[in-house]
């Protein structure tokens, strides 16, 4: 089976590219494909209706995947003579012409009723998301969030077929009810209309708008969750790669008694609460790498800001540190231009020394 596999992934160029998850996908098609192969050969019997229906659900789940048709029934295609010479060398001489014709024509047959029913179900997929636009991009959000689209190559088809784009790297605000009202999505639609927002959806509860990243979306944001009395977790600059354990971190964060009215959490927020909840996403140095990242090439404003938060006042770090007290003040505006954090504000100490803290 490896072999057959490793045949297709080479002979076809938009199969090159799969991930693992995608590539056991495969084998596990093509060992029930080969199974069936023979065991219509072994019984010289015809493919029936069970067959039909599903290799018409796998042409629909490669629609939905964005894969393209040609290159779904190429695969099919190619696991024929692999399979011949597979047995011919190892069976090559228990085999008689008649008994290869015989597997020939069980191959063939099969083959005639796979391509018909994956292009059926593959052009119905095909149809149903076109007629349903919307629908189809929230579910592509959906996806996007839940992890079922990272292959670069079938979300770049899945756009082109929705006319519609997403950079490499996004921002995504994930909005919870809090003790306010519910911020639906057509008031995230007005809100950031003119952002290049255009992906949108309810995902387990929540309310999640993708966008295309522009300065003013904090700003635009926080007015947003300030005005609605809700809860809202803003992540800057993510990927698909990256975005659905973000989102699950996010989640968790806004269902924490930490999220209340008003609240607009940060990934560094997120991913103090993942830590300190012992949250299986939980990443020490992601928390880090978002909180104090921007430190690490600043050493002098680093080591200041552990002294102000272990000797707990701007006064008693300055003299720990030999320093005059208005210098350290000075160096906090520094740290706080640098994270986007106040030393001085509850929220941001406690974040703040729970990143020292994980530091390794």
């Amino acid at each position: 089976m490896d072999t057959i596999v490793a045949a297709v992934v080479q002979a076809i160029p938009a199969y090159a590219a799969l991930d693992s998850r995608q590539v056991e996908e495969v084998r596990s098609i093509a060992g029930w494909t080969l199974r069936r192969v023979l065991e219509l050969w072994a019984s010289d019997s015809e493919p029936d209706d069970t067959d039909t229906h599903r290799f018409r659900g796998v042409g629909a789940v490669r629609a939905r995947d964005g894969r393209p048709l040609a290159a779904v029934q190429r695969a099919y295609r190619t696991v024929g003579p692999h399979l011949l010479d597979i047995l011919s060398k190892r069976y090559g001489d228990q085999l008689t012409a008649t008994d290869v014709t015989a597997l020939s024509r069980a191959y063939l047959r099969l083959l005639d009723v796979v391509s018909e029913a994956i292009q059926e179900g593959y052009e119905a997929s095909a149809r149903t998301m076109s007629a349903d636009r919307e629908t189809s991009l929230r579910q592509l959000v959906t996806d996007i969030m839940r992890g079922r689209q990272t292959y670069e190559g079938s979300l770049a088809a899945r756009l082109r077929e929705l006319d519609t784009r997403l950079p490499k790297t996004f921002d995504v605000l994930v909005v919870g009810p809090g003790q306010g009202q519910v911020v639906e999505l057509d008031a995230l639609d007005v809100a950031f209309s003119d952002n290049g927002v255009n992906l949108r959806a309810r995902v387990d509860g929540l309310s999640v708008v993708i966008l295309g990243g522009s300065e003013d979306t904090p700003v635009r944001a926080g007015a947003l969750v300030g005005n609605a009395g809700a809860t809202a977790v803003l992540l800057r600059s993510v990927t698909t790669k990256h975005v659905p354990r973000l989102f699950r971190i996010a989640t968790a964060a806004l269902r924490h008694r930490a999220a209340r009215s008003g609240t607009l959490f940060t990934r560094g927020d997120v991913e103090a609460i993942a830590i300190l909840t012992g949250h299986h996403d939980g990443d020490p140095q992601a928390l880090v790498a978002a909180v104090i990242g921007p430190l690490v090439s600043e050493p002098e404003l680093l080591r200041t800001l552990e002294a102000v938060l272990w000797a707990g006042s701007d006064t008693r770090a300055a003299a720990d540190l030999g320093l005059h007290p208005q210098t350290v003040r000075y160096r906090l505006r520094g740290i706080s231009a640098a994270t986007g954090r106040d030393p001085r504000r509850q929220w941001d100490r406690f974040v703040l020394l729970a990143a020292l803290t994980a530091r390794a």
